[in-house]
């Protein structure tokens, strides 16, 4: 099996296509970022849990599970504040939160395999990316991705480890290769 694999976890489902690499940016770094939405309705959810806490103050259980539900939906709008890019890569390697808010940089050597995680259950099916580094597996949903399908983000992975993306980024610029001349 090749380091990036593009097939489904199971053998039925079938893989999806993945679409082109685009020129990186400027910087040469790909950032994933949280989509926008989910923070902001972390924070509606946060403050409505607060609210009704307040509202059912007579009741101790019902301002307990307010306050609990409006900490801990304040501390992940925080955390996607604080640390919004759950994956970043670059040449040299891939960049994943750890912990609440922590980052860790693995160069690619380390990585032993990038894939689709697909799975279906009780009539849902999700898809993940799955970066395996040998005893710590990472796992990003396309909502942590910002919406790009995890297809696409393994491609780009893929073309980042194999040097394709600095091919793409020459010819962005303009520069052409000497074979190319």
């Amino acid at each position: 099996m090749e380091p990036f694999d593009v097939r489904p976890a199971s053998p039925s489902v079938p893989a999806a296509p993945v679409g082109p690499t685009p020129a990186p940016p400027a910087d040469g770094v790909y950032r994933w970022r949280i989509r926008p939405l989910g923070t902001v309705l972390k924070g509606i959810g946060a403050v409505l849990f607060l609210a009704a806490g307040v509202w059912a103050a007579a009741d101790r259980v019902a301002l307990a599970v307010g306050v609990a539900g409006f900490v801990v939906l304040a501390a992940l709008a925080v955390r996607d504040l604080v640390a919004g890019v759950p994956l970043a890569a670059d040449a040299t390697g891939v960049r994943v939160r750890t912990g609440f808010a922590g980052h860790r940089h693995i160069p690619w050597d380390e990585v032993e395999r990038v894939r689709v995680d697909r799975r279906s259950r009780l009539g849902v099916r999700t898809e993940a990316v799955e970066i395996d580094c040998d005893t710590e597996l990472y796992l990003f949903s396309a909502n942590q991705l910002g919406g790009t399908p995890c297809a696409d983000v393994v491609g780009r992975l893929a073309a980042l480890r194999s040097g394709v993306a600095e091919d793409l980024r020459g010819s962005a610029d303009g520069e052409q290769d000497e074979d190319q001349q």
